[in-house]
């Protein structure tokens, strides 16, 4: 399934219908930080995270909800939540339980469909 049909899907105030320029630039933010995210190896960190963030403003433009909203669906399945560093570290460490637990890359890998 293509990202453009994940976040149809998504309950969300920002839900893409067409192809307007906001709705792209949410896409591109999306896109861009899962080529940060396929290049790592190993558990994802707050630091991690907040250098992929700074690197997408930078290349894209987009901050914001605009981007913080696409990558929390990818990451939670909610629009809203607690701040990606108190979240980032449950996941990781949820995803060593051997429980099938999806970690951060591949929660964000399956997002994008990689």
């Amino acid at each position: 399934m293509k990202l453009v049909d994940r976040l149809a899907q998504c309950r969300e105030p920002f839900i893409v219908k067409n192809t307007d320029s906001g709705n792209l630039s949410r896409l591109n933010g999306a896109a861009e930080f899962a080529s940060r995210v396929r290049t790592h190896n190993g558990p994802v960190s707050a630091e991690n995270f907040k250098n992929w963030v700074d690197e997408v403003k930078a290349a894209t433009g987009i901050k914001g909800k605009e981007l913080f909203h696409p990558v929390r669906i990818a990451l939670t399945g909610a629009h809203s939540g607690p701040d990606f560093d108190k979240t980032l570290p449950l996941i990781e460490d949820g995803s060593m339980l051997g429980l099938g637990i999806p970690s951060v890359c591949e929660r964000i890998e399956q997002f994008v469909g990689v």
